[in-house]
């Protein structure tokens, strides 16, 4: 765990170094955007074990993608996010749109927006692990 949250809160992934160990994905991000911000490696590493990870998987609800965490610089296309930008999927029960999506920012790794995840969290438990592959 890199912050104070319970991993339950959020969305996880598991890294794919020697011995796997689970971080919520905008830690993970966030780690490997100060190592390469500070120099301390160009790869993306588990802040746990230090062991390589690869890049980190385009997940729903990113706003931004960062070369080297999630594509390699060298690549001559930049890997389009907008399928992963998509917004709430919750059906509005009552109100002037019921029966339309709420369609607010949906939270990261996730398809529903922060007032409607607590309904859906036993449905979408089984899709909170990522692995992500070297």
């Amino acid at each position: 765990m890199i912050c104070a949250l319970p991993l339950s809160e959020g969305y996880c992934i598991t890294t794919s170094c020697d011995t796997p160990h689970k971080f919520h994905y905008e830690c993970l991000m966030k780690s490997c955007l100060n190592d390469q911000i500070w120099k301390v490696s160009y790869q993306n590493r588990c802040p746990y074990c230090r062991g390589e990870i690869g890049y980190l998987p385009i997940v729903n609800g990113i706003k931004r993608i960062h070369p080297k965490i999630h594509y390699s610089e060298d690549s001559d296309t930049t890997p389009d996010i907008s399928q992963f930008q998509t917004r709430c999927q919750h059906k509005l029960e009552r109100g002037k749109r019921k029966g339309e999506c709420c369609l607010k920012s949906s939270l990261l790794g996730f398809s529903y927006c922060k007032s409607h995840f607590q309904k859906y969290t036993q449905e979408d438990s089984s899709n909170m692990t990522y692995y992500i592959n070297e």
